[in-house]
């Protein structure tokens, strides 16, 4: 790895495997976007107790008030209620596979939005990484249903985010990471009132794997948004397909879930992807 930053987002890629846990347990009780926004306000507020003494990072100009707005509500919050509807509405595969694509996304938008080159290495490290997604989870073309649209729609806000995190200066990162979820989390709640059915009062349980959830989060975004500081956004979203990778070690470990040969071949491309990036093929690559 050339940068920390790159150690960051495997990092993060780390944390997001485990998520899989507590949304098992908190659909039980909590809706979809109550279950986000409530996480992301607690998250906001968390971050804020343990940066108290350094309060520089409150302070935003106008356009990085609009970048936030975006990034936080559409590009972070409901990309992670469509990521939760894309597992509720159509096969665990489908969801997997289309909610993976974010490499493709991230390239995409970094190249029109940053005008970052798309280098050999990016490609070849694209190709492997859809190849890999494709190998283990042999999603089903022949049946397009809403939970897929949910899944693509997620991928690409997903991409978006790194783009407009990568964006930002590099002092940037605290003032990105807090205000995120502050905005994700309070111009959700709204609409945990007009579309879902929900009394708040849920079990202890559930409250507790609502803040350690929320905990997971703060971790999220430190690690994600400071990463994203010094690594482009297309370099971003393919070290991101690793959450595949760090998931089936999560799933082993918690589930005793062993993988197949082929899924174990899709990992390896996966893991291909992420050394392929950093090669330099010819002159003006990485």
């Amino acid at each position: 790895m050339k940068n920390r930053g790159e150690i960051y987002i495997l990092l993060t890629a780390l944390i997001i495997s485990t998520f899989g846990i507590f949304i098992r347990e908190l659909d039980k009780e909590v809706p979809p976007i109550a279950q986000v926004s409530l996480r992301f306000m607690i998250a906001a507020i968390i971050y804020f107790v343990l940066f108290a003494k350094d309060r520089a990072y409150l302070k935003i100009t106008k356009p990085q008030f609009f970048k936030l707005l975006i990034a936080g509500f559409l590009a972070y919050g409901v990309m992670v209620v469509l990521f939760v509807l894309s597992y509720l509405n159509t096969s665990y595969a489908n969801a997997s596979a289309f909610t993976s694509m974010t490499p493709l996304f991230a390239g995409i938008f970094g190249w029109m939005l940053l005008r970052e080159k798309i280098t050999n290495s990016k490609i070849i490290a694209l190709l492997l990484s859809v190849s890999g997604v494709m190998i283990i989870f042999r999603p089903d073309f022949s049946n397009f249903d809403i939970g897929i649209a949910y899944g693509i729609a997620c991928a690409l806000l997903y991409g978006l985010y790194f783009t407009i995190i990568r964006s930002f200066k590099k002092d940037d990162w605290k003032t990105s990471a807090f205000y995120v979820p502050l905005f994700a989390g309070f111009l959700l709640f709204p609409f945990v009132l007009i579309f879902e059915t929900t009394s708040f009062s849920y079990s202890l349980t559930t409250w507790i794997y609502i803040i350690i959830m929320s905990l997971l989060n703060v971790a999220v975004l430190f690690f994600l948004n400071r990463g994203m500081q010094t690594v482009e956004a297309g370099v971003g979203g393919i070290l991101s397909s690793s959450v595949i990778v760090f998931g089936s070690i999560i799933s082993i470990l918690v589930y005793r879930e062993l993988p197949s040969l082929a899924e174990l071949a899709g990992y390896a491309f996966i893991l291909l992807a992420v050394v392929a990036v950093h090669l330099k093929f010819k002159k003006g690559d990485r």
